[in-house]
């Protein structure tokens, strides 16, 4: 990495944070009316865990995904649960999470095309609303999902390199394992991932096949002290997340739901719709006897009302592209879209990497297609990859009005420049 180009990044890094801080305390995003609009699960357990109570959230224990609690009770330790000083922490740390992803999405617009693109993203990424929302007002993983899934995909490009470096490998795995801590949605891109790079390795396969092992048993030791814990809670094999099953009972119980809010309120639904003698038997369950109870209503409605289900389905994935940071209406979304696309389209000729972003793209979004699809948040992680081909789109009419210094690199030049990936 050359220095003006450290020296680009690290203004941009300081401007991101720096930005989110002036709007945090200007608006005073730092001021949380209740605890639950404190990050609601996320913060219970944060506080649970700071008091020694374990992991867990009323009687349940593996409602959420461990890593973003366990350090946001960090900070409920050193600064009081709910405190004002932890609410600022706690944004302030969602905010470094934020302004670090410039990193990998500046050399993931560079890999794929050129520097110019890259610039433009961590850029759009710096200052768009999206991204400053889940730093200083949501309290939640979003931000260090979306960290984690830029990570993912600057790793696997360096990884279809040749040769490739064993190094790359060790800490792919590592950061899967802990976006799978974080959030386990980002392992339905894994498979894929996985497909593309022995696809990238063809001419070396069994190259490919130790690499993708090494990242695998990495992953998969940094996940398994959270699995046997799960075990010896629940006596049966529990990933990471004990809530499939009410999620796609949620989205999937009934003729007239309402999938804006199919999210919303969940032991309120149960209530309304069950007989009380059903919920008290079902509130006597542990959660994974519950979430099986509901995997099977949600299954057996799906079955019964395959018409109904097809039609929420193509409801849901017009909600997750639909919804906006901002709650706008969705037609704000069309330049953003229309860029998109035309990023998409005009760089084809990139197309054997960019088809990597394209698979995510596909995959992320399918546990949302089939359960529930009621807020932003769950595309959020999945914009900034999205900025890289709104950039390219900017990229290509800046250069039509201004032409490049330097070529966009294709072709050999290409396979020339990703020998500069780096994180």
């Amino acid at each position: 990495m050359e220095h003006h180009e450290k020296l680009t990044l690290g203004g941009l890094i300081l401007g991101a944070l720096l930005i989110r801080l002036m709007i945090m305390f200007l608006l005073r995003t730092y001021q949380f009316p209740t605890e639950k609009s404190m990050g609601a699960e996320m913060g219970w357990i944060a506080r649970n865990l700071a008091d020694g109570q374990g992991f867990r959230v009323g009687n349940y224990y593996a409602w959420m995904a461990p890593l973003y609690p366990f350090l946001m009770s960090m900070i409920f330790r050193l600064l009081g649960s709910y405190s004002s000083a932890s609410a600022i922490a706690t944004l302030v740390m969602q905010s470094i999470y934020s302004s670090l992803t410039v990193i990998p999405l500046y050399f993931i617009g560079k890999a794929l095309f050129n520097p110019r693109v890259g610039f433009i993203t961590a850029f759009l990424w710096a200052s768009n609303t999206s991204s400053l929302k889940y730093a200083i007002r949501v309290v939640w993983s979003s931000s260090l999902t979306a960290l984690g899934m830029a990570l993912m995909i600057i790793l696997f490009l360096r990884l279809s390199r040749r040769p490739v470096r064993l190094r790359d490998s060790c800490l792919c795995g590592l950061v899967i394992g802990l976006a799978a801590l974080n959030d386990p949605v980002v392992l339905i891109f894994i498979p894929f991932a996985a497909l593309w790079m022995l696809w990238r390795a063809k001419d070396d396969f069994r190259a490919g096949v130790v690499h993708l092992t090494v990242i695998g048993i990495i992953a998969i030791a940094l996940l398994m002290p959270w699995m046997v814990r799960n075990y010896r809670i629940f006596h049966r094999f529990v990933p990471i997340k004990s809530t499939f099953g009410v999620n796609l009972w949620l989205g999937n119980h009934g003729p007239n739901i309402n999938q804006a809010t199919a999210g919303l309120g969940f032991w309120d639904r149960v209530e309304e719709l069950l007989p009380e003698e059903e919920v008290t038997f079902l509130m006597s369950l542990n959660e994974m006897e519950r979430d099986r109870i509901f995997r099977d209503k949600a299954i057996d409605f799906i079955f019964d009302n395959p018409d109904i289900y097809i039609k929420y389905t193509v409801q849901r994935i017009y909600l997750f592209w639909r919804h906006s940071a901002l709650q706008l209406d969705g037609i704000s979304l069309v330049p953003f879209y229309l860029l998109a696309w035309i990023g998409i389209i005009t760089s084809k000729h990139h197309w054997r990497d960019t088809i990597l972003l394209l698979l995510l793209f596909a995959a992320f979004p399918i546990p949302n297609y089939l359960t529930i699809a009621h807020t932003h948040r769950f595309r959020f992680p999945i914009e900034g990859l999205l900025l890289v081909f709104v950039s390219y789109a900017v990229s290509y009419f800046l250069n039509l009005l201004v032409p490049e210094t330097t070529p966009n690199v294709t072709g050999a030049s290409l396979a020339a420049s990703r020998q500069d990936i780096g994180v």
